[in-house]
């Protein structure tokens, strides 16, 4: 019990000093500012048990509060969209985490977001931070992602942080806060089912 009152103390503290210093620079005006801190005690104290306690294979550093996994020399590529369009058509649901490749002029990028609709018949889905995506892959919001297939070595990727460009690997990057939730609710088994929220009361 010591042991993971530390633990949940020391994530506490990492996340609200790197949350604190997102907000810093955040272009919201002050009433939206305010709300963003009144609430970000109970996410970060919540998101430090679920960290806590989620069942995963990856590694938990408290004192950054960060998934630790091996880095692959390259990023992973992009799935072949026909077969990637029937996993997604046979599994995906609103509230499953799924990753995305991120790629811009300076590095690529795992990341993970949550599906919060489902359009089947248009054959597209749309993420809470990212937009609309085909379930081929691509983008259908002029965002620079690429939607993946989940593997336990892209979700370790997502999870961690890892990052990419055109000499090879980079320092991991810090996940938010947001992140931090979506990766305390993969089921490690099964990646086509979300995990069921830590109840905390």
């Amino acid at each position: 019990m010591h042991k993971h009152n530390s633990a949940h103390a020391e994530l506490c503290n990492a996340i609200y000093e790197r949350e604190l210093a997102l907000l810093s620079y955040a272009n919201d005006d002050a009433e939206r500012l305010r709300r963003k801190l009144r609430s970000l005690p109970f996410y970060v104290k919540k998101a430090a048990w679920w960290l806590i306690h989620t069942n995963s294979p990856l590694e938990l550093d408290p004192q950054n509060a960060s998934w630790q996994a091996k880095q692959r020399p390259n990023p992973p590529k992009q799935n072949a969209p026909v077969a990637l369009s029937k996993w997604i058509d046979q599994h995906v649901a609103p509230g499953l985490p799924l990753p995305v490749l991120i790629s811009n002029e300076d590095s690529i990028q795992v990341r993970l977001d949550s599906v919060d609709r489902v359009d089947y018949e248009g054959q597209r889905l749309h993420f809470n931070r990212w937009g609309w995506c085909a379930f081929t892959g691509e983008s259908l919001s002029n965002e620079p992602i690429c939607l993946l297939k989940p593997t336990p070595t892209i979700i370790g990727a997502a999870c961690a942080g890892h990052r990419w460009n055109i000499h090879g690997r980079l320092a991991p990057a810090a996940l938010p806060l947001r992140e931090l939730l979506l990766s305390a609710l993969l089921n490690w088994p099964n990646f086509t089912e979300a995990k069921q929220p830590l109840q905390l009361d």
